[in-house]
């Protein structure tokens, strides 16, 4: 299920700033864009359609693994 929280925002309800477990990883320039509230750019077209091809199969690795795996 996507969630399509910012990676960094303000919560009004904690008072603080909210730093998303999955934008750690990035590069602290991208973490400051968020806080200043710029959009991220849209990935290329080639690294999207990897993206949901990657999504589409999901289910399915996961059904294999709780099956007993690959073999």
């Amino acid at each position: 299920m996507a969630d399509h929280r910012p990676d960094v925002y303000f919560s009004e309800a904690r008072g603080k700033w909210v730093f998303r477990a999955s934008s750690l990883s990035r590069c602290i320039q991208s973490l400051v864009a968020a806080g200043l509230g710029h959009e991220r750019m849209p990935p290329p077209d080639f690294m999207q359609k990897a993206w949901d091809e990657g999504s589409h199969g999901e289910e399915r690795v996961l059904d294999l693994f709780r099956n007993g795996g690959l073999g």
